[in-house]
């Protein structure tokens, strides 16, 4: 081997180390897209591994303490690959982030916690209902911080109305997801509780949604809940309540 073919292999090794051990704060400055929706404060460690204090998405706090390792057998696909886990005392989460030219990657990713933390990070706060929810996704992908592909399934668990003086319970839920013609759909079904929830939301790639679901209470005389699902209409004959919608997420193109 040539020497000027030794001084390379040696020049690119020194540049990757340097580049492993360069300060994430610093990297981060100088590199992080001024319009990305994930924000990182708190930062120390290297790209190598390192952990942020907090995470904010769109600017409103999401999780706390999340640490990263980076993971080079990725970079032969071209994809720069970090273990990432963390969260706080309402919200945690883990999976692989692998950063491409084209977007990013998400696999064996676990979301765990409140759902009011949850619709509060993705920033409708003002939702009345609480309960805990569960998302795995065995992968994910986004092009320019906007899902357009996810397979998996997620739980809502305790599902309960917050509106009233008392919480009203609702039921507990599994939903399963899958990219279908460029969109990810969710189809819900009821497990257990008062309220039978069914039918499916899909998010578009051009950034609309649309859904369609049925209601129906389990237990004809249970007036809390009656009350709650007149609002919505009238039923069908089968007794069951249509809630159906469509539209383009705020702030979008």
């Amino acid at each position: 081997m040539s020497r000027s073919r030794l001084f390379l292999i040696g020049a690119l090794v020194f540049g990757w180390f340097l580049l492993m051990r360069a300060p994430a704060a610093t990297l981060y400055a100088w590199f992080a897209p001024k319009s990305t929706p994930v924000q990182l404060y708190g930062l120390e460690g290297s790209l190598a591994q390192g952990h942020a204090a907090a995470v904010a998405l769109n600017g409103k706090p999401l999780l706390q303490d999340l640490g990263w390792r980076f993971r080079p057998w990725w970079l032969p696909l071209l994809r720069a690959a970090f273990q990432l886990e963390g969260g706080g005392a309402s919200l945690k989460f883990s999976g692989l982030l692998s950063l491409t030219p084209t977007g990013i990657g998400l696999r064996h990713v676990s979301l765990d916690g409140g759902i009011k933390a949850i619709l509060g990070a993705a920033g409708y706060g003002f939702a009345p209902v609480d309960g805990a929810a569960r998302l795995d996704l065995s992968s994910a992908e986004l092009r320019k911080g906007f899902p357009v592909a996810a397979e998996g399934s997620a739980e809502l668990r305790g599902l309960a109305w917050t509106l009233l003086k008392d919480p009203l319970p609702l039921g507990s839920y599994r939903i399963a997801v899958h990219t279908e013609q460029d969109a990810i759909t969710a189809r819900i079904d009821p497990e257990s509780g008062p309220l039978l929830v069914e039918g499916q939301a899909r998010l578009q790639s051009d950034h609309g949604y649309d859904y369609d679901l049925r209601l129906k209470a389990r237990d004809a005389t249970d007036t809390a809940l009656q009350n709650l699902l007149h609002a919505l209409g009238q039923p069908d004959p089968q007794g069951q309540y249509h809630l159906r919608g469509k539209g383009k997420l705020a702030g979008q193109p």
